[in-house]
């Protein structure tokens, strides 16, 4: 495990100028490994029916257990269909990919040296479907999707729902995650960066700093002290 957390240095972000510009992850953070642990947060998914933005700080392991793991997932309440799946794919050398059951659009996002370190990550999907992926507030791909979120449904970090069984595992740490009803715009995003949430912000429909009790369930999942 990697030792523990305070204010830390994350390439590419930060030098010797400018390690204090970002708020960063600090204290305790969530912990997958990759082999059958998750999170939950069902109870955002009945704000996430229209516009929505996912923010988190990730440090995905290197290398992965499985070669398409699941940051985050969107899926219906029976888990039989995809709403919005963001997929860390080792196959391509760590790329982030978005799709969902109406896979028109292959969005394969080139991220940059994110495996084995902290990445700000951030997904954009706005009311009429328009898509757009950040990498440490930098857009790294848009796309179009034509699903949208039903009611109720299941929000997993760390796995996607194949049914009723739990699939395509993640490996890795996050921290401050935070899950908006709005679609952020670039400059919104570099500012979540800079400063987590007070907790009183429009649109905030989730926030997990895991600091104190987690508004969710782990299944296997842990929290400990970040890297």
């Amino acid at each position: 495990m990697l030792a523990g957390c305070g204010r830390v240095r994350f390439d590419p972000l930060d030098d010797a100028s400018t390690v204090d510009a970002f708020a960063g992850p600090s204290g305790m953070a969530l912990r997958t490994t990759g082999t059958g642990s998750y999170a939950t947060i069902d109870s955002v998914c009945s704000s996430l029916t229209g516009a929505y933005t996912i923010n988190a700080w990730v440090h995905p392991d290197t290398p992965q257990g499985d070669n398409y793991a699941a940051l985050f997932a969107i899926n219906s309440n029976t888990g039989n269909a995809n709403y919005s799946l963001i997929m860390w794919d080792t196959n391509a050398e760590g790329r982030i990919d978005y799709f969902d059951d109406f896979y028109t659009n292959g969005v394969e996002n080139p991220f940059t040296g994110a495996g084995g370190r902290w990445n700000f990550l951030s997904a954009v999907l706005d009311a009429a479907g328009s898509g757009v992926m950040y990498q440490n507030g930098e857009v790294s791909n848009t796309f179009t999707s034509v699903r949208t979120v039903t009611a109720p449904c299941k929000f997993s970090i760390g796995q996607e729902w194949d049914g009723t069984n739990a699939s395509d595992f993640f490996a890795g740490f996050y921290d401050e995650i935070s899950v908006w009803s709005v679609a952020k715009s670039q400059a919104e995003i570099m500012a979540d960066m800079r400063a987590n949430p007070s907790g009183g912000e429009p649109g905030l429909v989730g926030y997990y700093n895991f600091e104190s009790p987690f508004a969710g369930t782990l299944v296997s999942a842990t929290i400990v002290p970040g890297p």
